[in-house]
């Protein structure tokens, strides 16, 4: 993990945006805390901040963002959710609440302004260093903290003032992370562990390393398990393994969002993934994928427990089958070949009777080569649960189903299900 820069240098005003949430306004001292770098005295700023306990639920987020505007969503969760620094109402608004078009000036310097053609205006702030050195548009800016330090537990973002200023030049945020662990490797003459987990790329995910100091390292943590990395301004990267829960996934009638029963729990209950950062957990893992193959291969029928891995505070990150993995991709195997044994290969299914359902041969030939992939896998002795769980969901997405049809191809492969068609021979 490509480790972010944790106490920034600016020397303009520094603002953020969080999501809504019903809630009372938070405000911190403006004197309750001061801190000393490179002999320069930096004083907290007062920073007020309305709606503050959670961002954005699945809900309200496809509400806001229903349209091609995504400023105009931002504008709407501000207007709600009120935050303010120094006294400054962020982004810019005038009196009724309605975007400003005149630049924000401070001193003469400007701090906000409008750019872009028409119809593609876009408030900007001048904080270029904020994110690894590079500029972010606005709209960006607080889609990024409205997910990233409204929603998971842990995360703060606090503004510094040089003593006798009231415009910030130094910030110190917490980043939170999760990543689900693959490899563990100690090396006592450093003191520290390194933590081999997977990196989302446009290939795919791929293998990655993150180094912990070992005083840093919760030794819970095995193989297998999902953790949270805290990155803070002050302690540095940090590794806490997840709460793991153990239980089952029980169908409803919205085929994509199952309820979990708990172990030892007699009632199965809705539950949230919250928008937290999974960029170190591989598609396998995370909810929606999971619940995809749990759904597609039919394994809500087979009998074993699963293992939520939850944050503190109980958002699901992710799932993994543990030792049930091997025996549920047996299951799913056994189920897949079942629901295709009477499907045919065609052109056109000009002719195939009408009667009959047929693929065209190259999403037969993709089904196939995966089914063969895990069959063999069943006969890997050096095979391990967290391939068999990345295999599930290869297979379910072979495989395929009817629900995602319309929807984005690569994030809901159709599959044989999902494409099959009746022919239309004359009998």
């Amino acid at each position: 993990m490509k480790k972010m820069k944790l106490v920034v240098f600016l020397g303009v005003m520094l603002v953020s945006i969080f999501a809504l949430a019903a809630c009372s306004t938070n405000s911190s001292s403006s004197k309750s805390k001061t801190t000393t770098i490179d002999g320069t005295k930096y004083t907290l700023l007062k920073t007020l901040v309305a709606n503050r306990d959670k961002g954005l639920t699945d809900s309200d987020y496809n509400d806001y963002f229903s349209g091609d505007d995504s400023s105009a969503a931002i504008m709407a969760i501000v207007s709600v959710g009120n935050v303010y620094v120094n006294g400054y109402q962020i982004p810019y608004l005038t009196d009724d609440g309605t975007a400003s078009t005149e630049e924000l000036v401070v001193d003469g310097q400007k701090m906000m302004w409008l750019d872009g053609g028409a119809g593609y205006e876009t408030w900007y702030w001048d904080a270029q260093k904020m994110w690894q050195g590079s500029g972010r548009d606005l709209t960006t800016t607080a889609y990024d903290f409205t997910i990233n330090l409204g929603y998971r537990e842990g995360e703060a973002i606090k503004l510094y003032a040089k003593e006798g200023e009231s415009t910030a030049s130094l910030i110190e945020f917490t980043v939170i992370n999760t990543a689900l662990v693959t490899g563990l490797d100690t090396d006592s003459s450093s003191d520290t562990v390194t933590v081999t987990t997977t990196s989302e790329t446009d290939d795919g995910d791929v293998a990655t390393t993150v180094d912990v100091a070992s005083d840093q390292f919760d030794s819970d943590i095995a193989i297998g398990d999902i953790v949270i990395l805290t990155d803070d301004a002050d302690k540095g990267l940090s590794a806490k393994k997840a709460t793991a829960v153990t239980g089952k996934l029980v169908e409803t009638d919205d085929i994509k969002n199952p309820q979990w029963l708990a172990t030892d729990s007699d009632k199965a209950v809705d539950f949230s993934d919250g928008l937290i950062d999974r960029s170190h957990v591989p598609e396998y893992a995370r909810n929606t994928q999971f619940i995809r193959g749990q759904r597609r291969l039919n394994l809500y029928d087979y009998d074993a427990d699963v293992t939520m891995w939850q944050t503190s505070t109980g958002y699901s990150i992710g799932f993994t089958r543990g030792d049930a993995a091997k025996g549920a991709l047996e299951y799913g195997i056994n189920y897949a070949e079942s629901q295709t044994s009477e499907i045919v290969v065609s052109t056109d299914g000009s002719d195939v009777s009408s009667d009959t359902y047929w693929v065209t041969q190259d999403i037969w030939d993709t089904y196939q080569t995966e089914l063969t992939r895990a069959k063999a896998l069943l006969e890997d002795s050096s095979a391990t649960n967290l391939d068999y769980d990345a295999e599930i969901l290869n297979l379910a997405n072979a495989l395929g189903g009817t629900e995602d049809v319309g929807q984005d191809f690569v994030q809901n492969p159709l599959g044989v299900i999902g494409s099959m068609q009746k022919g239309t021979k004359s009998s």
